[in-house]
């Protein structure tokens, strides 16, 4: 089955061809369920709170969940790609009003702002989506500085908070900027002509800032402190959708939730063989054990799909859908090596989870390579994020670590 990556210098996929009424409607529906589906995972832990309190919170998160999913379409990336190429400075903008909740609650609260946390949101609201319009294909002497500033940020901002490291936090961060400087330093010219670095370093930033702890925490009523992190973890899911249009990246994804035909035997197939190849290795090794958890319908069916909505989709949309992509069309090496590549990276970024963090990353790269193989059987992100939330849910329900 031919897939983008098998012509690795080629341009991106043009833009499919319309839907259907039927099919357009079927993707709309699903987008609003899943919508009300995000919704109901914030609301849930909030029972027993008065609805004054309940609504400003449920209109904030729904704003987020409708960037997120009901205008990450391929049309509105074409409008907002044509207005940043019209009006950058403009289109520079919009990411700003993420800060408006954080301005309310400490007005609300009549608590001047943490300068830290300010200036943190501030940064993580206009800096990528200003790279991703500034960006070239070609490198230019000036991109690695801002580049490579733009990287630290999110792995240096937590220390500002006043986050300790230990030994192995300081070796992850140290690993985490390699890979920008890896690509500028083994990249040949022709590599470097198309490298489009200040997007990488945009995704990086974004990606980081998750990572790392590095993005702001912010406490909304009517919720505690243990969640106050939960507005910028979701507004960050909209942001990098945004900073992919802008940089002319997000065709291309796939991201559509109406299911294809052509996609039901590859999502089983590889569902299963992730199944097979990771859970003996997982179970021999002792990195799991069974322990069937036996929740309700109810709560399994929402379990899933906050384990879609909130890590498959969007660890798929950034390993997938942008850096596979992205090394595919940089570099031009074999389909077989670009998959490894991006595999690896996927399992480097399981190395944070202890314990035994050496066999969570060759799981987490083997696991890597199958999405991977989804994602180029399909060119759809939400395929491959389906079989990435099968197998984490089936995980959570039967092997919790």
């Amino acid at each position: 089955m031919s897939s983008p990556i098998d012509a690795p210098s080629a341009p991106e996929l043009r833009p499919p061809a319309a839907a259907s009424p039927l099919t357009a409607l079927l993707e709309a529906s699903l987008r609003l369920l899943l919508l009300a589906g995000l919704l109901v995972s914030v609301v849930l832990p909030l029972q027993g709170h008065p609805p004054a309190q309940l609504v400003p919170a449920l209109m904030i998160f729904g704003v987020l969940g409708a960037g997120y999913l009901l205008l990450s379409t391929d049309g509105v990336a074409r409008g907002v790609r044509a207005a940043g190429q019209r009006h950058p400075l403009l289109m520079a903008l919009p990411p700003l009003l993420l800060l408006l909740p954080v301005l309310a609650v400490n007005r609300a609260a009549n608590t001047p702002a943490d300068l830290t946390s300010a200036l943190s949101a501030l940064i993580f609201a206009f800096l990528p989506p200003a790279l991703a319009l500034i960006n070239t294909p070609r490198l230019r002497l000036s991109d690695v500085g801002i580049g490579l500033v733009a990287v630290a940020a999110p792995l240096t901002l937590s220390v500002a908070k006043g986050q300790v490291l230990g030994g192995t936090e300081i070796a992850l961060r140290l690993g985490a900027f390699a890979l920008p400087v890896l690509l500028l330093i083994f990249t040949t010219r022709e590599q470097k002509a198309r490298l489009n670095f200040l997007l990488l370093c945009a995704a990086l930033m974004l990606w980081y800032g998750v990572e790392f702890g590095a993005l702001p925490d912010v406490v909304l009523p009517p919720m505690g402190d243990a969640d106050g992190g939960q507005y910028f973890r979701l507004a960050v899911l909209p942001l990098f959708l945004y900073t992919l249009a802008l940089g002319g990246k997000f065709e291309g994804l796939g991201l559509r939730f109406a299911p294809a035909a052509r996609d039901v035997a590859p999502v089983l197939g590889y569902t299963a063989a992730a199944l097979v190849l990771l859970l003996p290795a997982a179970l021999l090794t002792g990195f799991v054990t069974f322990r069937w958890t036996a929740p309700a319908p109810v709560t399994a069916a929402l379990e899933l799909v906050g384990i879609y909505l909130t890590i498959a989709l969007p660890e798929e949309i950034l390993f997938r859908g942008f850096l596979l992509r992205y090394f595919n069309h940089s570099l031009a090496w074999s389909p077989a090596a670009i998959v490894a590549l991006s595999a690896l990276v996927f399992g480097a970024a399981h190395l944070n989870n202890p314990p035994q963090v050496g066999l969570y990353f060759v799981l987490a790269t083997i696991a890597g390579v199958i999405y991977a193989r989804v994602f180029l059987a399909t060119r759809s992100v939400t395929a491959s994020a389906t079989v990435h939330a099968l197998v984490d849910w089936i995980w959570t329900l039967a092997f919790p670590r």
